[in-house]
C-alpha cells in the first residue's frame, strides 16, 4: 500500500512541476566525464560518452557548393590555396576559375571573349562525329562549344604508381608486424610452455591479415577535358586540355605534369591549324613510353603555393580595391616574357637538331645512304638547285620520272641550313603532296634516308592524323592543310619555303594555292616559293609567276621484271584451301561442270592429241585438248589451275 501511494504522489508531483527561470540556474560546463560522486567509495567509473557535445554542423547550400568546386580543382593537381583564391575571383564559377588557374599555372593566354564564326563551329561538330565513330562513342560534349569529355582506360599509369610503391608499403607492413609476431610464445607452439597461463608471450597463433582486394571499378578510368574558353577559336587557336583521375589512388600532382605533355601537343597541332583530340588520345593510348617518362622525371613546381595568383600592387592597397580583372591578367608583360622563351626554346631545338645532324655525317651507315642518294640525278643539280632559290624567290624545277627531286630538293634544302647555320637563322620547310598516300610515303622515304624516325626532323600531316615533334623542319602535308593553315595565319610567319611538288596535276585546292602564294609573295620578301613537277608546260607556269629561273633535271629509266600469278603460285607450291576467305562457293551449275572437266581429262589424250587453235580464239572458247595444245610448254597443275580459272572465273 505504501509503494502504490509513493507511486500516485510522484505522478501527481509530476504534473505539478515547471521550470524555473533560466538565471536560477547554473551552468556546470560539458566536462561531464569528470562530474561523480568522490564521497563514495564504491563508485568506479568505467567509460563515459559526452553526447551533449556531439553536434554535426549543417552545411549551407552556398558551402556545399564551394566544398564541390573546391574539390573538383584539386583533382586537376592545382593546389587548395590556388583554388580557394581562383573561386573567390569568379564567385564560385568553377569553369571561370579552371581557365584562371590554367593560365597561371602554363603561362597560357586567354583569349578575347569574341563570337565565334560559324565555319570553326561546324570544324568542331565534324571532329566531335569523327571522334565518336572511332572510339564507339567515348567522347561527349558536356557543355555544348564548350567542353568535351573523353572517357579513357589508361591502365598503365595506376600499374607504373601501383610498382612504385610496391616495396615500400611492403617495407612499412613488415615493420608493423615484426613486433607482434616477437611477442608469440615459442615454446608453446613447439608443444609444451612450463608457465602455462601465467606467460607473459602469446598463445595465440598470428592472425593473417586478408588481401585486400581492388573493388574500385574506377581504377584505371581517366578522363580528357577539351574545354573551349569564351572567343576560343579552335582548331586556329589551341584549346585548353586536361586529364583528371576518377580514382582517388593517383596522385593530382601527376595529372599536372601529364596536362603539361597534352598542352604542348595540342599547341603544335594548332599552330597548323589541325584538330588534336585524335592526337592527344593516341598519345594516351598508344604512347605510354613517353608519357611513363614524362613522370619519372624530377617534379618541377608550376606555380609556388606560397604566391598569389594575382599578387596585390601598392595601388590597389591604396584604392582598397579587391576585385580583379580578368582580362587584365595576360598582361603585355607577360606575353613579351612568353615570346621571349619561346624564341630561345626554338633556338635550343635548333642547337640539338645541328648537333645530332655533325654527329650522324661520321656514322658508316649514314655515309652508305648518302651513296646511294648521290646515284639519283636530282644530286648532279645540287649546287644548281640551291644557288637559285638562293638568288630568287621562285623557282621551278622540271624533273622526269625517276630523277628524285620529291625526296632530294627539300633535303637539301634542310641539309644546307644544318650545314651553314648561324646563331639567329631558323628554317622551316613545307612540301605539298596531292594526295594522302603520297605525303606518307615521301616522308617516310625522306626519314629513311636521313636515319631517322617520324617524326624527328621530318614529320607529314593528312587529315585527322599528324606526326610532327618540336623538332620537326621539313613538313610534308596535303595540299588542303596548307590551306587550311592559311586561314589562321596569313602569312606563314614562322615557314621559309613552301614546296609544291606535282604542280602539273592541276586541281581547285592547288591552284587556289598559287593563287594565294603569288598575293603573299610581295609580303613575304624572305619567302621562297619552289614549284616541282616531272611533265608540266613550262611557259604556263613561267607567265603567270613573271620568267622565274627553271632548272631541268633529266630522268632514269628502272628496269621493269614481269611476274605472272601463275608462275608465282607455282613457285610457292601455294594451295587454296577450300574454306578459306579466298575462296567462293560454286552454284549448282558450276559444280557440274566442274565435274564435267575432270571427266574431260581423265578421258582425253593429251599428248596423241594435237589439235592447232587459231589465234583469235579466247581461251575461254578453247576445248581441253586445244586448251593444252596452245600451253603445251607449262606444268599439268598450271594448266588445270588455267582451264578452272578460265570456265568458272
Amino acid at each position: 500500500c505504501f509503494f502504490y501511494f509513493f507511486c500516485w504522489s510522484l505522478i501527481f508531483s509530476l504534473q505539478e512541476f515547471s521550470h524555473k527561470d533560466r538565471s536560477d540556474y547554473k551552468d556546470k560546463g560539458e566536462r561531464l566525464d569528470r562530474k561523480y560522486w568522490v564521497d563514495t567509495g564504491s563508485l568506479v567509473i568505467q567509460s563515459c560518452t559526452d553526447n551533449s557535445s556531439l553536434r554535426k554542423k549543417v552545411l549551407l547550400p552556398h558551402e556545399q557548393v564551394k566544398m564541390f568546386a573546391l574539390s573538383k580543382l584539386k583533382k586537376y593537381g592545382f593546389h587548395p590555396t590556388h583554388c580557394m583564391e581562383a573561386l573567390k575571383i569568379t564567385s564560385g564559377d568553377v569553369g571561370g576559375a579552371f581557365e584562371i588557374l590554367m593560365a597561371r599555372y602554363f603561362d597560357i593566354p586567354l583569349p578575347d571573349p569574341d563570337e565565334v564564326p560559324p565555319d570553326i563551329l561546324e570544324e568542331r561538330e565534324q571532329e566531335l562525329d569523327s571522334i565518336r565513330s572511332i572510339y564507339d562513342n567515348c567522347c561527349e560534349e558536356k557543355i555544348a562549344n564548350q567542353l568535351w569529355v573523353v572517357k579513357l582506360d589508361l591502365e598503365y599509369l595506376m600499374n607504373f604508381y601501383s610498382n612504385k610503391n610496391k616495396n615500400m608499403v611492403c617495407y612499412s607492413e613488415m615493420k608493423k608486424k615484426c613486433p607482434k609476431e616477437a611477442n608469440i610464445c615459442k615454446y608453446f607452439f613447439k608443444g609444451h610452455c612450463r608457465f602455462g597461463d601465467k606467460c607473459r608471450f602469446s598463445h595465440l597463433p598470428p592472425v593473417k591479415e586478408p588481401i585486400k582486394e581492388d573493388h574500385d571499378g574506377n581504377r584505371n578510368k581517366f578522363e580528357l577535358e577539351v574545354r573551349f574558353p569564351s572567343g576560343c577559336k579552335y582548331p586556329r587557336e589551341p584549346p585548353l586540355v586536361s586529364i583528371i583521375s576518377l580514382s582517388g589512388e593517383f596522385p593530382p600532382d601527376s595529372c599536372l605534369r601529364i596536362t603539361k605533355c597534352l598542352l604542348n601537343e595540342a599547341k603544335a597541332c594548332c599552330l597548323i591549324e589541325q584538330p588534336c583530340l585524335f592526337t592527344l588520345i593516341d598519345l594516351l593510348l598508344n604512347g605510354q613510353d613517353k608519357i611513363i617518362s614524362i613522370l619519372e622525371e624530377k617534379e618541377s613546381i608550376f606555380y609556388p603555393p606560397s604566391m598569389l595568383l594575382f599578387p596585390k600592387t601598392d595601388d590597389d592597397n591604396s584604392e582598397g580595391g579587391n576585385g580583379i580583372l580578368l582580362d587584365e591578367a595576360p598582361s603585355q608583360e607577360l606575353k613579351s616574357e612568353r615570346h621571349s622563351a619561346d624564341v630561345q626554346k626554338v633556338k635550343k631545338e635548333d642547337d640539338e637538331l645541328c648537333q645530332k645532324f655533325r654527329d650522324k655525317q661520321r656514322s658508316m651507315r649514314y655515309k652508305t645512304l648518302v651513296a646511294n642518294r648521290r646515284k639519283l640525278p636530282a644530286w648532279g643539280k645540287k649546287e644548281a638547285i640551291l644557288e637559285a632559290i638562293r638568288d630568287n624567290q621562285i623557282v621551278i624545277i622540271s624533273g622526269e620520272t625517276g630523277c628524285g627531286k620529291s625526296t632530294q630538293v627539300p633535303q637539301f634544302l634542310l641539309d644546307n641550313w644544318l650545314v651553314s647555320r648561324n646563331s639567329t637563322s631558323h628554317v622551316e620547310i613545307i612540301c605539298t603532296q596531292p594526295r594522302r598516300l603520297s605525303a606518307i610515303g615521301v616522308a617516310e622515304r625522306v626519314s629513311a634516308e636521313r636515319m631517322e624516325r617520324i617524326p624527328e626532323s621530318v614529320g607529314y600531316q593528312i587529315r585527322l592524323e599528324t606526326k610532327t615533334s618540336p623538332w620537326t623542319r621539313l613538313l610534308f602535308c596535303t595540299t588542303g592543310i596548307l590551306l587550311r593553315r592559311l586561314e589562321g595565319e596569313p602569312f606563314l610567319g614562322s615557314v621559309t619555303h613552301i614546296i609544291v611538288d606535282e604542280v602539273h596535276e592541276r586541281s581547285e585546292e592547288s591552284d587556289f594555292l598559287l593563287m594565294i602564294l603569288k598575293d603573299l609573295l610581295p609580303k613575304r620578301p624572305d619567302l621562297k616559293v619552289i614549284l616541282m613537277s616531272a611533265t608540266m608546260n613550262t611557259n604556263l607556269f613561267r607567265d603567270y609567276f613573271d620568267n622565274p629561273p627553271i632548272v631541268e633535271i633529266p630522268g632514269r629509266t628502272f628496269s621493269v621484271e614481269q611476274y605472272f600469278l601463275e608462275d608465282i603460285l607455282e613457285s610457292t607450291n601455294y594451295v587454296l584451301e577450300e574454306c578459306s576467305q579466298s575462296s567462293r562457293k560454286l552454284g549448282k551449275m558450276a559444280s557440274s561442270q566442274l565435274q564435267s572437266l575432270e571427266t574431260d581429262l581423265e578421258l582425253a589424250d593429251i599428248q596423241s592429241i594435237e589439235m592447232l587453235p587459231y589465234e583469235k580464239v579466247k581461251d575461254e572458247n578453247l576445248t581441253i585438248q586445244q586448251l593444252f595444245y596452245r600451253y603445251k610448254g607449262t606444268t599439268i597443275f598450271m594448266l588445270i589451275l588455267h582451264a578452272f580459272v578460265v570456265l568458272f572465273m
